[in-house]
């Protein structure tokens, strides 16, 4: 049998506090994964990754550790990020045989330079080619269709699981970005307290994020109805089941979203009269996860007096920026912070 050849392909990493995506221009694929991992005590080995790890949390016995490798979109361990990239690779690849000609890697506006110079070198001692990183608002700009190298200001909220970014965006740069924590785990947690406290009830994670995804809302004003939850009396240890009206789950992570806000207007406080004109007449655009909770038109709107604009698939925009950078090499290569060598 002849010899096979490796395949020469692009990859692009959007690592992510909650979910993480990776695409190759091979196959054209993409995938979008819980940021998990299963570590087996006993095997010393990981055993699961992603949905499959995601599924075992709060089910797992002691021989089992449920492990988030990203805190905030940064990596904690790069022995724990290694793993989990070389999983989404096997996801958007399927090849033994591999040469990657190009890597591009997502990171946070907020990442110093330390932190980015230990993601390339990671990325490059494992794949042995050029790594080429682009922060995240823009990314998430290209991805919701935007052109950002026009003389004409924008901006984007990128509402993720660790973090929020809200960059203004003009000429291919950033005139000012704002990194906070109050996203989508802060969320969870301001409902997960405020039952514990209000309740004396405890529904684990997993649970509480998927009620927030079911029946969370931004807004106040947004139809109010009686919701059960099923968990455990924090008093009693005993299974429990409580109905409590949907405006409580606004009520708790009416905090957080305060805080997003006051974000926007802080990065509103830098414009100029021409910036100012731009975002009256193209909006706010808002990515990632946390952009799917109803209200936000609303109640940025009532504060700003600006329209909001929502792509479809928000939490895809980052990953669909990175396809298009890589798709548009020679367009975008300016944004792009470059290797100057490789490994050899």
């Amino acid at each position: 049998m002849g010899k096979v050849m490796p395949v020469a392909y692009q990859i692009a990493f959007d690592l992510g506090t909650s979910y993480s995506a990776a695409y190759s221009d091979i196959k054209k694929k993409t995938v979008w994964e819980p940021t998990v991992m299963a570590f087996d005590k006993r095997k010393q080995q990981i055993i699961a990754y992603g949905s499959r790890a995601k599924s075992m949390i709060g089910f797992t016995p002691p021989h089992l550790e449920i492990l988030q490798p990203l805190k905030a979109g940064i990596a904690c361990d790069f022995d724990l990020v290694n793993p989990f990239l070389q999983f989404l690779t096997r996801q958007i690849t399927g090849r033994r045989k591999l040469f990657v000609s190009r890597i591009l890697v997502c990171l946070p506006y907020g990442t110093t330079g330390v932190e980015a110079r230990a993601y390339r070198n990671q990325l490059q001692a494992n794949f042995l080619t050029k790594v080429h990183l682009v922060r995240q608002p823009l990314a998430a700009a290209i991805g919701a269709g935007l052109d950002i190298f026009e003389s004409k200001a924008k901006i984007i909220v990128n509402i993720g699981g660790g973090i929020t970014e809200i960059a203004l965006i003009s000429i291919g740069g950033f005139v000012k970005c704002v990194t906070l924590q109050a996203a989508g785990h802060a969320m969870d947690q301001a409902i997960l307290n405020h039952l514990e406290h209000a309740y004396h009830f405890s529904a684990g994670d997993q649970r509480i994020e998927d009620i927030k995804i079911k029946y969370a809302s931004v807004d106040e004003t947004q139809i109010n109805f009686p919701i059960e939850i099923k968990g455990m009396d924090r008093l009693t240890r005993l299974p429990r089941s409580i109905t409590i009206p949907k405006k409580v789950l606004t009520e708790a992570i009416t905090p957080v979203v305060e805080q997003i806000l006051e974000g926007i207007d802080s990065v509103f406080e830098t414009t100029t009269p021409e910036i100012a004109n731009d975002i009256a007449s193209e909006g706010i655009y808002l990515t990632g996860g946390g952009a799917h909770l109803p209200g936000w038109q609303r109640i940025i709107k009532d504060r700003f007096g600006v329209s909001v604009k929502i792509p479809s698939e928000p939490e895809l925009c980052i990953i669909k920026g990175l396809k298009k950078i890589l798709e548009n090499y020679s367009r975008y290569q300016d944004i792009l912070e470059k290797a100057k060598s490789c490994v050899p």
